[in-house]
């Protein structure tokens, strides 16, 4: 009998973590093609039409926490703007909101 109760738990376990997990959490947008970079009281914004519809004002923000991966991500995205290089960004948002409903924040960023 202990063991039904044990198979179920872990099942149900399972369910909820995959629920869960399907609608939020980091991922790579695509190539963001023509895009922004700007600076507004202390939060680096990038601007692009190819953001997910739910980022707000399709744009995303690197929020300036003062960790040395925060500053490198900000050098990173600086010299990729004033490069003209396309890039490719981490955001973490919850992927079912509706449209233009999230502050969507980049985690990452890499060149194409």
């Amino acid at each position: 009998m202990g063991d039904i109760k044990m198979k179920k738990l872990v099942i149900a376990t399972m369910l909820v973590a995959a629920s869960t997990s399907s609608f939020a959490g980091r991922f790579w947008t695509g190539d963001l093609g023509d895009w922004k970079l700007s600076l507004n009281n202390g939060v680096a914004y990038i601007n692009s039409t190819a953001f997910p519809a739910e980022c707000k004002y399709n744009r995303a923000q690197i929020n300036f926490d003062g960790t040395e991966y925060t500053k490198a991500l900000w050098s990173y995205v600086l010299a990729a703007s004033k490069a003209g290089n396309n890039i490719e960004v981490v955001l973490d948002h919850d992927r079912n909101s509706g449209a233009d409903t999230v502050t969507c924040r980049i985690y990452s960023a890499q060149t194409r």
